[in-house]
């Protein structure tokens, strides 16, 4: 890695309610073991716990708590981005509209999303106009979609569950996709 930030058991990063908490726009960085929260609540400045500019190849977000967030991890084109073990929970007092979701990806080839537990948001896993994707064994709860996935191709999505969402999977508008395993409870 380039930079690490990880913290000790409690280390809070606030964003006090405004804009993006954590930008990562330099490669190989690795943010684990932190609590992320209270990002600020527009949508139309995509206002992410962590957002990951396509400067942030490789950037390895693993083991994070979110909490509070519009959007809690928003990859924006970086390649082979890794978002591993990551609890996230959305903004449940917004109506499901304006709501964030708990990953969203753009243009972000080969990346990982796999062992999150994402809730209360608006989509688990919003994926546009990218390929080479992974999303393994995350667990989606209270949500609209679990995973909502147009115009990516050449990926997988496989051995997730979603539980007590509006849908399981909708996925659009794409090729070559692996999907197995997926369960809806």
């Amino acid at each position: 890695s380039s930079v690490t930030l990880r913290g000790e058991n409690g280390a809070i990063i606030d964003g006090g309610g405004k804009g993006t908490v954590v930008t990562v726009a330099a490669p190989a960085v690795r943010l684990e073991n932190l609590h992320i929260r209270s990002s600020g609540q527009r949508l139309s400045t995509e206002d992410s716990g962590v957002f990951v500019t396509k400067e942030g190849a490789g950037a390895e977000i693993i083991g994070n708590t979110l909490t509070q967030n519009l959007i809690g991890i928003y990859l924006k084109g970086p390649e082979a981005a890794i978002v591993r073990q990551n609890v996230i929970r959305g903004l449940s007092d917004l109506r499901v509209n304006e709501r964030g979701n708990g990953v969203q990806l753009w243009n972000t080839p080969g990346s990982v999303v796999e062992g999150n537990t994402i809730s209360q948001g608006r989509d688990g896993i919003f994926v546009t106009t990218s390929r080479d994707n992974r999303f393994h064994n995350n667990n989606f709860s209270d949500l609209r979609f679990a995973v909502h996935y147009m115009y990516t191709n050449d990926s997988s999505v496989t051995d997730n569950v979603s539980t007590g969402n509006k849908v399981g999977y909708a996925l659009m508008y794409s090729k070559n996709l692996v999907v197995t395993g997926n369960q809806s409870l």
